[in-house]
């Protein structure tokens, strides 16, 4: 009889305790979530992104966040992508996505993953608040921002659930950003 690899490995059962057990799991859970999607999890990733990118460009468009004023190219824009690739594309959805994201399998999931989008959503403002955000950072509180940032965090998680994976939200928010830092005035 074939055994069959488990979906997402685990460490063996060890008398661990408490605090060290919990942080094994998420760190488990991590891993798990930061592995590449095969190609059928892609494949239901599309859709979401398709009508992710028409309903946060809309947005965006309807409150004047976003107007056609392409960057000038140049080899420092390499460099830009690459930051703007790590943040706040892959710490965001890390925490977001990967950290605070419910399990599929756990009590009130809709609920738990709705209050992630919340605190998503509540961490832009927060940005500007405690003077930790970028010096332009005030456009975070302007309600379409907010409108954005509602519309973008709902569909992470919608890629996030479709993909089984970090990737397509981390991938996702970073073409967001990068087009509309480069393609569409985003203040720098």
């Amino acid at each position: 009889m074939a055994r069959t690899k488990p979906a997402c490995p685990t460490l063996p059962k060890a008398p661990i305790p408490g605090i060290v057990e919990i942080a094994m799991r998420g760190l488990e859970r991590l891993a798990h979530l930061l592995r590449w999607p095969d190609a059928r999890h892609w494949r239901r990733c599309i859709p979401v992104a398709v009508l992710g990118i028409a309903l946060v460009g809309l947005i965006a468009w309807l409150t004047g966040l976003s107007v056609w004023q392409p960057t000038r190219p140049g080899w420092e824009l390499i460099g830009i992508a690459a930051i703007l690739l790590i943040a706040p594309s892959f710490l965001e959805e890390l925490l977001f996505r990967g950290v605070l994201h419910p399990p599929s399998n756990s009590r009130w999931y809709a609920g738990r993953a709705m209050l992630v989008v919340t605190a998503f959503v509540l961490w832009h403002p927060l940005q500007y608040w405690s003077g930790i955000g970028p010096p332009w950072s005030k456009l975070f509180i302007t309600p379409g921002f907010l409108a954005v940032v509602i519309s973008l965090g709902i569909v992470l998680a919608m890629l996030r659930i479709a993909g089984s994976s970090l990737w397509p939200p981390i991938l996702f928010h970073w073409i967001v950003v990068l087009a509309w830092k480069l393609l569409f005035g985003g203040p720098f």
